[in-house]
């Protein structure tokens, strides 16, 4: 069942222990590192759980959002259940982590 945010709402936040994967349906939502805007059909918060940390970003709802929730026990469970989708969720989180310390990289170089 979709669960609903309103605008201005933060989602998920940084320094938290990651608990869920979300599945925006509608609206938009802001990764506040990066100002990344993340459209519907993204999926977000399964890097942190690939990478066994807690939240790096926190994400906030630049809109009201409608999402789809999968419990850490779940995602792990499909990961665990279809290869085919775990290595396709491993390959973008790599990614999405690439482009992360590249950003951070290339703020933090225009702060000095």
């Amino acid at each position: 069942m979709p669960v609903k945010f309103q605008k201005e709402t933060e989602i998920l936040k940084a320094g938290s222990r990651p608990e869920e994967v979300l599945f925006l349906l509608k609206g938009s939502v802001m990764n506040v590192a990066s100002n990344r805007i993340l459209p519907p059909g993204s999926i977000f918060g399964e890097v942190d759980i690939i990478f066994k940390r807690e939240r790096l970003d926190s994400y906030l709802a630049i809109s009201d959002v409608y999402l789809l929730k999968y419990e850490i026990q779940v995602f792990q469970q499909i990961l665990q259940d279809f290869p085919n989708i775990r290595d396709e969720v491993t390959l973008i989180a790599t990614q999405r982590e690439k482009m992360r310390v590249m950003y951070m990289r290339s703020d933090s170089m225009h702060r000095t």
